[in-house]
């Protein structure tokens, strides 16, 4: 799995992955503790830190500078877990949209499998 900014028509947060680390991704999200993806083993991040944090409040995503801070809610946490499931099992190249109600980052989150490759849609 490759995770970083992508200059599409909106700046995105792109989450690269195939089957496993999409479905790895889902259960980090589900099992709602915090965990920071620079020291994930399934994890490449391009440029970006990110860090996964659950909330009891709503979820939100901000930034400072290449560093994220993506609160889960528990409601967001089945959500995204579920998204990310259905796509890992797609035979099928896919993406699914991971945004939480507060975005402060100014930047969307997507999930895709088999669109891209990281070289060169994430940028330096």
């Amino acid at each position: 799995m490759h995770i970083g900014l992508a200059d599409f028509a909106e700046p995105t947060l792109l989450i690269l992955g195939d089957s496993v680390s999409l479905n790895l991704l889902a259960d980090c999200i589900e099992a709602r503790q915090s965990i920071d993806l620079a020291t994930s083993s399934f994890v490449k991040l391009v440029n970006v830190g990110l860090m996964i944090v659950p909330s009891d409040d709503e979820g939100s995503l901000s930034r400072s500078d290449v560093l994220f801070e993506w609160k889960v809610s528990s409601s967001e946490a089945q959500q995204f877990a579920d998204q990310l499931r259905a796509l890992a099992a797609s035979e099928k190249p896919g993406h699914t949209y991971l945004d939480s109600m507060a975005n402060s980052a100014g930047v969307e989150v997507i999930a895709s499998k088999g669109e891209y490759s990281a070289n060169p849609v994430l940028t330096s």
